[in-house]
């Protein structure tokens, strides 16, 4: 059930979404713990396009996954063959996902996004962030460096007191000595980061039947120029080590960052002020998002813009070029025309803030969200 109105504001927008409990099945994921601590840290920075915050269950995420992984592939297994190889592949991390990874994450995770200018088509930067549960930062660095100290195409780099795991240089990339093609240890699992050409991706439980990769039909990696560190608590994942440098710099001198923090930010306080009015300072729950709309869909608007919608990095722009693009002759083609929208200076005004929350119910989970035009 959707509704829409104005109240207070140029729009505000309830969604409903009613679900039958007991849950079964992949259902069991959506297990929200609710809070109301939604204070963001002083490491996030003032000069923010978006920003989430969201407690949600690790534990019940991984172990209910498997099947929904498996109907969206078409693979049935895929998921198990993912967790048998990382853990008992012979040029593998040896790496029980669950009990030195999972086990270690808590409940609340915080994303955040920037956009840098002029727009190109590399301009969008996003970090996220879940916190770990107390006294668990050194068994989760462990597990990350167990999971890419043995990735041919991952290296840490040393940033002040951090390791940052990120992709090699193709140029620097190595294989594990014996290996002798589909008996490597990510077989069938999709990167994050991108994968080396010779790399197989036959899941473990088909490599008796398989020889060799016949090709590179790997999907582009999503984030082939991210990281992942460990650090203060957090596991960090970003699409951009630059940012997460910085990022890292400011988790390292928490005074001078809480005074350019988007918590003290005019906009953000406004949209703070306005969740209070709608009774949500007092109200458990279990999802908070603040966006001002026209540093988050500028960039999709200048690469339609200026036709490079189809080479767009942006998460969005991903998203919208697998429902908008064509594809001839091995070339994404950008469909819709742009090249009659005005500047965006000419509309910027059109788009505001953004704010959204969301609460569990015993039948559901209730979303509301406005939209305040830019004063």
């Amino acid at each position: 059930m959707i509704s829409v109105t104005t109240e207070a504001q140029e729009s505000v927008y309830r969604t409903f979404i009613y679900t039958k409990k007991p849950y079964r099945l992949a259902m069991q994921m959506f297990n929200f713990p609710e809070s109301t601590d939604f204070a963001p840290p002083v490491w996030m920075p003032s000069d923010l396009a978006r920003c989430t915050m969201m407690y949600v269950d690790p534990m019940a995420i991984f172990d209910n996954v498997g099947g929904l992984i498996d109907a969206v592939t078409e693979t049935e297994g895929l998921w198990a063959d993912v967790l048998e190889g990382l853990e008992k592949d012979r040029f593998g991390p040896k790496i029980n996902v669950r009990d030195e990874l999972i086990v270690h994450l808590g409940n609340r995770v915080l994303g955040m996004s920037r956009y840098e200018k002029p727009i190109t088509v590399k301009s969008e930067s996003m970090v996220v962030a879940v916190e770990l549960k107390p006294g668990r930062e050194s068994a989760m660095f462990a597990g990350v460096k167990k999971l890419f100290g043995n990735d041919p195409e991952m290296q840490g780099t040393e940033h002040n007191s951090y390791v940052i795991w990120h992709r090699r240089p193709p140029e620097e990339a190595w294989m594990p000595e014996g290996w002798d093609g589909p008996d490597i240890w990510n077989d069938g699992v999709p990167s994050i980061f991108g994968n080396s050409p010779e790399v197989s991706t036959v899941p473990v439980a088909q490599r008796g039947a398989a020889s060799a990769n016949d090709g590179n039909d790997d999907p582009p990696p999503m984030f082939p120029e991210g990281g992942v560190v460990v650090a203060k608590g957090c596991l960090f994942v970003s699409s951009n080590i630059d940012y997460l440098k910085a990022v890292l710099d400011r988790l390292d001198s928490p005074v001078e960052s809480s005074r350019s923090t988007i918590g003290i930010e005019s906009e953000y306080v406004a949209v703070k002020q306005i969740f209070s009015g709608l009774g949500l300072s007092d109200v458990p729950h279990f999802f908070q998002f603040f966006a001002r709309t026209r540093e988050t869909l500028r960039p999709t608007y200048e690469m339609i813009r200026s036709g490079q919608m189809a080479q767009s990095q942006a998460l969005l722009g991903k998203l919208l070029n697998e429902l908008l693009e064509s594809e001839e002759d091995g070339v994404r083609l950008q469909i819709l025309d742009g090249g009659t929208l005005p500047e965006f200076d000419r509309v910027r005004h059109y788009f505001g803030l953004v704010g959204v929350f969301g609460v569990s119910e015993s039948t559901g989970y209730f979303i509301k969200g406005f939209a305040k035009q830019e004063e």
